[in-house]
């Protein structure tokens, strides 16, 4: 009876941008960290319990059967050596290298505006102790598609369409979806 929950939060500066924001955001983005639109957006490092191999497949699949505009960003950064080579080999495999951006550390000031011009926030994790994020994402008003774990359900608490990590076909067809119905945006 003594313990309970208190979830972690995010800065007062997530919020959602207005459309003269966001226009006004699009060239910083560009120059500073070559980050342009329309993209997907994925925040975490290059670590094998987020993913990025099973996104970069789902990728793939978006970009070859349903012929997305988008680029995939990957804010985060590289971490483990042989994990982000085997990443970075696995995107120039599959002829990649313009559309999947491994983003330079984005200063926090400028984290907001990335989320506001992504359409929506990808978060295929294994494993997770809260996924910040998730949270940053919705507090900006972008679509979350997320791993169906217990951690990323609690978390999002309904609002995120949640996907089995692990199929790749599953993901690209809720990302595409999303991307395209409006009204579950």
């Amino acid at each position: 009876a003594k313990v309970f929950s208190i979830y972690c939060g995010v800065s007062e500066n997530f919020c959602p941008f207005s459309e003269i924001d966001k226009e006004n955001r699009k060239d910083y983005l560009k120059k500073k960290y070559n980050i342009s639109t329309p993209y997907i957006l994925d925040v975490s490092r290059l670590d094998p319990h987020k993913n990025i191999e099973i996104l970069i497949d789902a990728f793939v699949i978006l970009k070859n059967q349903y012929q997305i505009p988008h680029k995939l960003i990957i804010v985060g950064g590289r971490h483990l050596a042989e994990y982000s080579k085997m990443i970075e080999a696995k995107i120039k495999d599959k002829n990649l290298g313009a559309d999947v951006i491994i983003a330079p550390y984005i200063e926090n000031e400028d984290l907001p505006a990335v989320y506001n011009l992504a359409d929506l926030l990808v978060y295929p994790s294994l494993l997770e102790g809260f996924g910040l994020p998730i949270v940053e994402a919705m507090r900006c008003g972008v679509p979350v598609v997320a791993s169906d774990i217990p951690v990323l359900a609690e978390v999002s608490g309904g609002a995120a369409a949640l996907v089995n990590p692990r199929d790749a076909k599953q993901l690209a067809s809720k990302i595409f979806e999303i991307l395209n119905n409006q009204k579950l945006r």
